[in-house]
C-alpha cells in the first residue's frame, strides 16, 4: 500500500501496490484501515476538509475509467447523503455505516423515502447501508430493496459491495 498526502489541499490517497491492478475508488469521510482493501485493489482516498467534490474532481482526472464509491460513517453519513443530494449521479455507488434513521423519523417513512426517491435526491446506482439495528436491517428485508443491501460493517462486507459495483459498471460498458 502506498500512502500520498496532499497537504496543501488536506487529502490522503492510498494505492494498492504496483503489482495490484486497481478496480475501484472509495472515497471516505473517516480515515478506515486501508491495507485489506488496496490489497484487494481498491484505491482508498480521504480529505480532512468537508469538501468531498473537490477530492472527487481530483480523483477523476487521474482515474477517469474506475467505479466511484462514496463512504460516510456515522456523523460523515450525512456528509455523504449531502453529496448525494447534489452529485449522487456521478458516482457509481455509496455506503452508509451507522446511520442514524431517528434523524429520518422512522424506519418505514425512510422506506418510503427510498421507494419514491426522496430520501437520497440523485441516488448513485448502488447504495449500501450498513447497520447493527437489527430492527432496520428487517425493515429493509420486508420491503425487498434490491438496491441497498443491509448488513453490518465489515471489511468484508465492504469489499463484496464494492465488487458487486465494480461487476455492475464493467457490464454496463460491455453492454
Amino acid at each position: 500500500m502506498i500512502k500520498t498526502i496532499n497537504a496543501e489541499e488536506k487529502y490522503y490517497i492510498y494505492t494498492p501496490e504496483k503489482e495490484t491492478l486497481p478496480k475501484a475508488i472509495l472515497q471516505v469521510t473517516n480515515d478506515i484501515e486501508a491495507e485489506f482493501l488496496t490489497s484487494n485493489g481498491v484505491i482508498v482516498c480521504g480529505t480532512e476538509g468537508n469538501d468531498l467534490h473537490a477530492l472527487y474532481e481530483t480523483m477523476r482526472r487521474k482515474y477517469r475509467s474506475l467505479p466511484y464509491i462514496m463512504m460516510g460513517q456515522g456523523m460523515g453519513s450525512y456528509l455523504v447523503r449531502d453529496y448525494i443530494s447534489e452529485h449522487g449521479k456521478n458516482i457509481d455507488g455509496a455506503v452508509l455505516v451507522d446511520v442514524n434513521p431517528k434523524k429520518d423519523h422512522s424506519y418505514k417513512q425512510i422506506i418510503k423515502k427510498i421507494k419514491k426517491g426522496k430520501w437520497l435526491p440523485n441516488v448513485p446506482p448502488s447504495l449500501s447501508i450498513f447497520t447493527d439495528d437489527e430492527a432496520l436491517n428487517d425493515t429493509f428485508i420486508e420491503a425487498e430493496l434490491n438496491d441497498v443491501t443491509n448488513k453490518s460493517y465489515s471489511e468484508t462486507n465492504l469489499l463484496d459491495f464494492i465488487n458487486y459495483v465494480y461487476e455492475g459498471v464493467i457490464a454496463s460498458k460491455i453492454l
